[in-house]
């Protein structure tokens, strides 16, 4: 009996008129249900985190090889798409913004938002109407030792100098952060990770110092020490495999 890998079985079942009919009756009852849309969405966060860690390391390896058959489909797609005119009058417009400096581009880009959007006061009136986020589970951890003093806004019921706070302690006016390792480039784990300039730590501080809020940060790898000194003060041999 010939073995096929799972993405093979996926392709010859949805060849199938009837079963592809079924699937996607059955992936629309799962969209519409709010539980499944939130735990697909951080699936898909965290693989994708993952796959770019992967991917970068399989290609500083030369393990990642693309087969001529791979490039060859991808070379039709790619020729497919821009049969369209809709695809072809947006790589004209991405070569003309090359083809300027980078200061001339934000003005334009700058000048696109707000013919869009009107103003930058509709877009936070849009982002305080966008769903709320729920706390990560890093946050989570370190609610549980924070006193009822302190309260977490990180699902944006304060904002302070345009950045969203994780953690706030209103009679004291102190601010705590969980920063994860990677996303806020830990200078012990990831000193080479692209960051955004607002996810910079310092510049974080420097805004709500500037507001009058006292700030401290709290890294990942921190909460997970201090998780595998709690496995080993409980006698468990081998606190990394419970506390990563």
């Amino acid at each position: 009996m010939e073995s096929l890998s799972r993405s093979e079985r996926v392709r010859k079942s949805w060849e199938n008129p009837e079963r592809r009919t079924k699937q996607t009756a059955a992936l629309k009852r799962c969209w519409q249900r709010e539980s499944y849309r939130n735990r697909l969405s951080e699936h898909l966060r965290e693989i994708s985190r993952k796959g770019r860690m992967e991917a970068a390391r399989l290609r500083q390896a030369g393990a990642i090889a693309i087969s001529d058959e791979s490039r060859k489909r991808i070379s039709e797609a790619q020729r497919r798409r821009f049969q369209r005119p809709e695809e072809l009058k947006k790589l004209e417009k991405a070569r003309s913004l090359q083809a300027i400096d980078f200061q001339k581009r934000a003005e334009l880009m700058h000048d696109a938002f707000l013919k869009k959007y009107g103003s930058f006061l509709e877009l936070a009136k849009m982002g305080m109407k966008a769903p709320k986020r729920k706390p990560s589970k890093l946050e989570l951890e370190v609610a549980k030792s924070l006193g009822d003093e302190w309260e977490y806004v990180g699902d944006g019921k304060m904002a302070i100098g345009g950045l969203i706070p994780d953690f706030v302690h209103r009679t004291r006016k102190e601010i705590l952060e969980v920063l994860g390792c990677y996303y806020h480039t830990c200078p012990i784990h990831y000193p080479n990770a692209p960051m955004r300039p607002k996810a910079l730590p310092s510049f974080r501080e420097s805004v709500y110092r500037a507001y009058g809020y006292k700030v401290d940060f709290l890294w990942e790898h921190e909460i997970k020490d201090r998780r595998k000194l709690a496995f080993k003060e409980s006698g468990v041999d081998e606190p990394s495999i419970y506390a990563n």
